[in-house]
């Protein structure tokens, strides 16, 4: 058997990342450098206790300067493709945790 042409694979591993901040058009979370972070353009990352997923693109990867620890990097992400009643549930959320935070 012999396959010419491209061929297509998916990459899937689950990485704990700490959110440094967000908005509707994107985030920018810190998390220990995978080695497939930088080869893949898609993300979905999951937020709040619902789990609602936002649909993401790697746009920015870089050392995080202000880390004790070398192993930790920026990731900069833009969310794509994602629906309205998502939309809807992350500035709900944004709302929820901006409040939270104004009243401690």
């Amino acid at each position: 058997m012999e396959v010419t042409g491209p061929l297509w694979a998916s990459l899937e591993w689950t990485e704990r990342a700490t959110l440094r901040n967000i908005t509707l058009g994107g985030a920018l979370v810190e998390t220990r450098m995978n080695s497939g972070l930088e080869a893949s353009g898609d993300v979905t990352l999951r937020l709040g206790e619902d789990g609602l997923e936002m649909h993401a693109v790697v746009r920015h990867l870089s050392p995080d300067p202000d880390a004790l620890d070398e192993g930790l990097y920026l990731v900069g992400l833009e969310f794509l493709n994602n629906s309205p009643s998502e939309r809807v549930r992350l500035r709900r959320l944004i709302r929820t945790w901006t409040d939270d935070l104004l009243s401690t």
